[in-house]
């Protein structure tokens, strides 16, 4: 498996991660900030973890990924937490 590929499931389980703990949170401003906390989180794992060249592979791959992850996440722990009478 290729680094980059690697990267795209790395930032898919990081952004399930960062839905679920936004989930919890009170504010739309804690799950954006989640969410760049976990971004900025994933730059040094990718380039040492994975040991990838920081270059824009870096930064772009897996971008899509990590927000389409968060939000499906956080809808759906949202919907599981909220009890409807």
């Amino acid at each position: 498996m290729e680094p980059e590929d690697k990267l795209l499931v790395f930032r898919g389980i990081l952004g399930g991660v960062a839905g679920l703990l936004s989930a919890f949170t009170q504010s739309i401003y804690y799950s954006l900030a989640i969410v760049v906390a976990i971004y900025l989180l994933s730059l040094p794992l990718a380039t040492f973890g994975l040991r990838m060249k920081l270059g824009r592979s870096v930064y772009t791959k897996g971008i899509i990924t990590l927000i389409v992850a968060w939000f499906l996440i956080l809808i759906i722990a949202y919907n599981s937490l909220v009890q409807v009478p």
